[in-house]
């Protein structure tokens, strides 16, 4: 399993000597293959194509030798998928990289750097050679060959043909390489209004010639045809049927709706009422948020309460909070409820928040003393009031 050099997935290749061979396995469930006398029910076949290792280590050039010169053994390196070093003595690779790269000896050492410039080179060399291969080998799309054969331009061909070529290269290339790829060997996109001149399944129009009209202007002009009197009283009939049924819905919806029962239709008309005492407060709508974020995410079991941290409130001073007032926290006595609520579920405050000192900023803003003198306290000033 090694790293595919597009795709950047793990993909099955067959290393030999010399060689090396991507794993290509086709399946159909609904296929058989003859075999003598017999009949062989796995309908799949697997298939190794010939690859050049160069394509497979160019990603770790872009990774590791970029702009220094590094060994061999410390470029080809991959935690995920080890047996790239496989690679380093193919003699096919050695070859190419000698053509790819820049090299020196340190130390009686060959290190080597990643040139753009010379790697582009050598994939030109193998873009002309898959060219040549598939121009003499007859392996060209169905689409491709029918476009040539209607041009029949031996320039339109190499055109559309070094468009292929490049599209099969770019399936084993990284996908930073494409783009230098195609202005390095000029290829040209397909103009959408010359492909539309070269299809030939269509027919094109004769200015000259007058244009077929199926238009009749008599057509226009003709009337309905009279309804016979059987048809009149039919039409009557269902008029007549359809309001009484109306009436009879009606009459069941408003009895239904006086009488308290659910209505699954009028229940859309709740949004547009007008703001009565349920409605929610900003904080009660912020606190159903915080309540769907919790408690609607899967938190994974454990065998300790969740320690998801929830921050209730803002970490900014009340000052900076324009949009905030006073009354939007809670009174105390729900705010101790709504502690215990937290502490009941596992969930905390952040750190950087103490509870001592929110209940103290919230007793603060209600105008009411904090950690008061004794004998100067809400109990001491009652008592002195009986007095």
């Amino acid at each position: 399993m090694l790293r595919h050099p597009h795709s950047n997935t793990g993909v099955m290749f067959a290393i030999g000597d010399d060689i090396v061979e991507e794993v290509l396995r086709f399946e159909d469930p609904y296929r058989s293959f003859f075999y003598g006398d017999s009949v062989i029910e796995d309908g799949s076949f697997t298939l190794l194509c010939e690859i050049h290792p160069m394509f497979l280590v160019v990603p770790y050039l872009l990774k590791h030798a970029q702009g220094c010169f590094v060994p061999l053994d410390q470029i080809i390196v991959d935690d995920e998928f080890p047996a790239i070093f496989m690679l380093l003595e193919n003699p096919k690779l050695q070859k190419a990289l000698y053509i790819a790269c820049n090299h020196k000896i340190v130390y009686e050492k060959t290190v080597w750097q990643y040139d753009e410039q010379l790697l582009l080179k050598w994939l030109e060399q193998r873009f002309e050679r898959l060219k040549k291969s598939l121009l003499e080998n007859a392996s060209l799309h169905k689409a491709i060959q029918e476009d040539v054969r209607i041009v029949s331009s031996v320039k339109f061909l190499d055109i559309v043909l070094r468009r292929y070529t490049y599209s099969v290269l770019c399936d084993y290339i990284p996908q930073s390489l494409s783009l230098p790829l195609k202005t390095y060997l000029d290829i040209q996109d397909p103009d959408p209004l010359k492909e539309n001149q070269v299809s030939g399944d269509k027919r094109k129009l004769d200015d000259s010639g007058e244009i077929e009209s199926y238009y009749d202007p008599a057509a226009k002009q003709r009337k309905p045809a009279a309804l016979s009197t059987a048809q009149k009283k039919l039409a009557a009939a269902i008029y007549v049927w359809r309001i009484s049924t109306y009436r009879v819905r009606k009459s069941i919806f408003l009895k239904q709706m006086w009488t308290g029962n659910p209505i699954r239709f009028a229940a859309s008309r709740i949004p547009h009422a007008t703001r009565g005492l349920n409605e929610p407060t900003p904080y009660g709508k912020r606190m159903d948020r915080l309540r769907r974020r919790i408690f609607s995410e899967v938190v994974t079991p454990t065998d300790v309460k969740s320690m998801k941290v929830v921050r209730v409130m803002s970490a900014e001073p009340l000052e900076q909070q324009d949009d905030k007032k006073v009354t939007y926290y809670p009174n105390l006595p729900m705010f101790h409820y709504l502690s215990k609520l937290l502490r009941l579920h596992g969930l905390f405050f952040d750190d950087h928040i103490i509870w001592r000192q929110v209940q103290q900023q919230l007793k603060t803003n209600r105008g009411k003393i904090v950690c008061p003198v004794i004998g100067q306290g809400k109990r001491a000033q009652i008592r002195e009031s009986k007095k």
